[in-house]
């Protein structure tokens, strides 16, 4: 059974794409070139990222992703909290 979904509020898609870029190790540099994204926008997605994760460090938010149903295979209808009128696409 996937385990329910831990976030606060459901992740945008370019959020999601950060936490999946974050897994591999990538520093903000790093992230901003992969995804043609200024530094700054990518503090400003990882500050939310992290607030709706309720994590403070990346390795928090690294954690989450390879225990969630983000990389379970699950929906995101395990979420409580979820609104599934946006509910993104699978990784």
């Amino acid at each position: 059974m996937p385990q329910p979904c831990q976030c606060i509020e459901p992740l945008s898609n370019r959020e999601r794409m950060i936490l999946e870029a974050l897994s591999k190790g990538l520093t903000n540099r790093e992230l901003s070139k992969e995804l043609n994204i200024s530094i700054n926008t990518v503090k400003f997605y990882l500050s939310n990222l992290f607030d709706k994760l309720s994590v403070r460090k990346r390795a928090q938010a690294i954690a989450f992703y390879y225990s969630s149903w983000l990389t379970s295979g699950a929906d995101q209808t395990h979420c409580p909290n979820a609104d599934l009128s946006k509910r993104p696409k699978q990784l």
